[in-house]
């Protein structure tokens, strides 16, 4: 390659696995102090050329140059450091039981005293300034675990800016926030950038690289299909570049309110809920309950999805009364749950059918060849790629993949109520809709559905009504014309008092 003023050059890179091609030729390039989107449908190659540069995967033809200079024929995790490379990934790989100081120092390093011995107010200090540069007043002594999920990844970005940074590839940190704090993000991501480091931005949330991303480019089968500044596209034609087609946004059906209950909750409290939750969900129906980040939401879902036993709270499925608490007792009759936190939901290690079947609910499904033909079934139902994927370690699947796999976990038992956590978190626009139509398939055979989400847009698309909480209680329900995405921004930041007023008003109008 010639020498050439971008921050990093891949030309022609390859790697297959077996018949599997996950990159066929790939080009991409970034520019010194740019803030660049990848974008692209899961399976697309965006994962595999990350764990190249990464230093974790050796690619079978290609070549990389970064800063002008070339990348070591076989690369290591060490090789991307020294060449200035650093990542923050979905996952963050922060521990939540050590402060932040601990957390960015064991990678940045700490402040000593003559002798070796540590000087927490130094290195207190040089944390400070690190999240400083960034906009934010973290106080460095804070857990982790005490965190927003916003302050976390503001401090997975000041630990990758250690040392001689040149290059940050952000991995999707933005799935989990809902878009108003994800747009407050933005400001730190620009300051990254006033630090001279170049910035890789993966999303799938295609509204939000416009105003932030100067470019970008969109991979699909492997290779790139485009390339553009994002001042000369349009919304609409990054779309066609990502699936190929224009995606139709079909109507919801309108669902019948005197459907009978399937799904009863009565006086559901436990840590995070202000106050008792109650809802009904009808045969057939889907019921948001959403909000911002530490609304209250997660912690709704954290007891609807029986891990730990709430306070105080009785459940009801077709009228029988179930343990809360107990997981494995409402899988058995006929409650599943999807989440879109994958790291604690697929078993890593196993293949992708032994995922599928692990927790079925009468066990393995006969043999191993009768579980590999009903697993090559659900992979073409549910889209999984790579089509002939059943045998291999659910790893090497790309994170919408690996979606799609626990989708197809849970459906697969036909379960009569099922309960959905940020489901499409990392999932591509093109997988979406189809896992939307999917999803009306089975509540159009009276399934109920529980959707658990801070994706406003996600609410407005699938639920028949939506409830929102805000300060761990309920503010709002809303069905019909008024569940748009401005009324739930605005039901979910208005002030406490008027969230009172609008939930008393709530009760009052619209049916449970």
């Amino acid at each position: 390659m010639a020498d050439t003023p971008w921050a990093l050059q891949v030309r022609g890179l390859k790697k297959s696995y077996g018949s599997a091609v996950a990159l066929a030729g790939a080009d991409f390039e970034l520019g010194q102090c740019e803030i660049h989107a990848l974008l692209g449908e899961n399976g697309a190659g965006k994962s595999t050329l990350i764990k190249v540069l990464a230093g974790l995967l050796r690619p079978d033809e290609g070549e990389i140059r970064v800063s002008g200079r070339d990348w070591p024929t076989v690369a290591t995790p060490r090789d991307a450091a020294l060449f200035g490379l650093r990542f923050v990934h979905q996952d963050l790989g922060l521990v939540d039981a050590m402060s932040v100081l601990d957390n960015v120092a064991i990678e940045t390093g700490y402040v000593t005293r003559k002798g070796g011995l540590i000087d927490f107010p130094a290195t207190s200090r040089a944390v400070s300034e690190r999240l400083r540069a960034l906009g934010s007043d973290i106080d460095p002594c804070r857990l982790v675990g005490d965190l927003s999920q916003a302050e976390k990844v503001i401090t997975a970005i000041a630990r990758a800016l250690a040392g001689q940074a040149r290059i940050i590839v952000l991995d999707e940190v933005t799935a989990s926030l809902p878009a108003p704090v994800a747009t407050r993000l933005h400001g730190v991501i620009r300051r990254t950038r006033e630090q001279g480091v170049s910035v890789v931005f993966v999303t799938h949330r295609i509204e939000e690289i416009f105003g932030l991303c100067d470019r970008a480019t969109v991979f699909a089968d492997g290779c790139r299909v485009a390339s553009a500044a994002l001042d000369q596209v349009d919304h609409a034609q990054i779309v066609r570049w990502i699936v190929g087609r224009d995606v139709q946004h079909r109507a919801k059906p309108v669902v019948s309110m005197a459907r009978a209950a399937c799904v009863q909750l009565r006086g559901l409290l436990g840590k995070g809920l202000g106050s008792p939750l109650d809802f009904e969900v009808g045969c057939g129906e889907v019921l948001g309950i959403t909000g911002l980040v530490g609304s209250g939401y997660e912690a709704a879902a954290h007891w609807l999805a029986g891990v730990g036993k709430p306070e105080a709270g009785s459940f009801m499925l077709d009228g029988q009364v179930l343990p809360l608490g107990d997981a494995g007792a409402l899988r058995v009759h006929g409650y599943q749950v999807i989440s879109g936190e994958r790291a604690a939901s697929v078993f890593p290690g196993l293949t992708v059918r032994e995922n599928i079947f692990a927790l079925a609910k009468h066990g393995r499904a006969g043999s191993i060849s009768a579980e590999r033909r009903r697993c090559a079934e659900l992979i073409r139902r549910f889209g999984i790629q790579p089509a002939e994927c059943g045998e291999l370690e659910i790893g090497m699947l790309s994170g919408g993949n690996q979606q799609k796999v626990l989708f197809a976990r849970a459906l697969e038992s036909t379960p009569r109520a099922l309960l959905m956590i940020d489901p499409t978190a990392g999932v591509d626009i093109g997988a979406r809709a189809e896992l939307y139509d999917l999803l009306r398939r089975e509540t159009a055979r009276g399934m109920a559905v529980i959707l658990a989400s801070s994706d406003f847009e996600e609410i407005e698309s699938l639920a028949d009504r939506a409830l929102v909480l805000a300060n761990g209680s309920p503010v709002a329900l809303l069905e019909g014309a008024a569940l748009t995405q401005s009324r739930l921004v605005y039901e979910a930041l208005k002030p406490v008092d008027a969230q009172r007023t609008s939930a008393q008003a709530d009760d009052k109008e619209i049916p449970r």
